[in-house]
């Protein structure tokens, strides 16, 4: 639902799951507006503005979740779900990774089902406390600066996550800091565009791309990596390129733990297994 609306429980189907609508979302894993892609499998039910109510109702939904923002759920959404009796939640989309834990509980809370919710969250939080230990005590014992990361999520143009969304506090618990919010673009903006010499002056050490559903880099000769050829990036001269494409890798949810964790990986490959016991732990 995260950016739109997400169907959730059709009557006598069991729990299914039905599709984004863009609008309240950011690639940036919050921090604006902007498109959110649909994970697979999602439910094309239109756009926010012209949403396809018949396609809707097939999905029989128990429950209607939506992140509008000021803009506020369109009347015929309202007066479908009286006819229908569906419960709707509008909730707030998440700006910060607090804000994020919370519109997990917020989920919960909405579905009658608060203590889940409540439990789903905590767990979140101790994965995420327990990975930014291990990052914290590797970068101490290096002794030098944290890794610059751009956390790409367009390539055409190139757009990266800025300072202050939640893969911005993401990355930190990783052990990164954030070549983009560290560049002039990127400096209180949740979603910074690069040309090229903004890419020179981010100067990343390691190029995240992050994009769910993407298939697999073929290598450094990729050729969506083309748009970062030639600028002298470190992060291209030393090869240190990661393509994150999980489903969930920029929504601001119970996956944030995942993103941190594979992050937390890519910066520093020694700390797969020490990650991996964090999620045995906290599981």
């Amino acid at each position: 639902f995260v950016g739109g609306f997400g169907v959730v429980g059709g009557r006598g189907r069991g729990c299914r799951r039905g599709g984004h609508v863009g609008g309240g979302g950011s690639g940036g894993g919050g921090g604006g507006p902007g498109p959110v892609a649909g994970g697979r499998g999602a439910v094309n039910l239109g756009s926010y503005v012209d949403l396809d109510l018949e396609r809707l109702a097939t999905l029989a939904p128990t429950h209607v979740l939506a992140t509008t923002g000021q803009v506020g759920l369109p009347t015929r959404v309202v007066e479908m779900a009286e006819r229908r009796r569906i419960v709707l939640a509008d909730l707030v989309y998440p700006n910060d990774l607090e804000e994020a834990l919370g519109l997990i509980e917020a989920v919960g809370a909405a579905l009658g089902r608060a203590n889940r919710g409540a439990a789903l969250a905590g767990r979140v939080r101790a994965e995420l406390d327990g990975i930014a230990a291990l990052t914290s005590a590797a970068a101490a014992e290096e002794g030098e600066g944290l890794p610059g990361v751009l956390m790409v999520f367009s390539t055409s143009p190139v757009m990266a996550s800025g300072s202050g969304t939640v893969n911005d506090a993401v990355l930190r618990i990783a052990g990164g800091e954030n070549a983009a919010g560290s560049s002039g673009g990127g400096v209180g903006v949740s979603a910074p565009i690069f040309d090229r010499e903004g890419l020179r002056a981010a100067a990343p050490d390691v190029l995240v791309l992050m994009m769910p559903g993407a298939e697999p880099l073929s290598g450094v000769d990729d050729a969506r990596l083309d748009v970062f050829r030639g600028l002298g990036l470190p992060a291209m001269e030393e090869e240190r390129v990661v393509l994150l494409n999980d489903p969930g890798v920029l929504l601001p949810g119970p996956s944030v733990s995942v993103t941190a964790a594979s992050l937390a990986v890519a910066l520093r490959p020694g700390l797969a297994e020490g990650v991996g016991g964090v999620f045995r732990e906290a599981r």
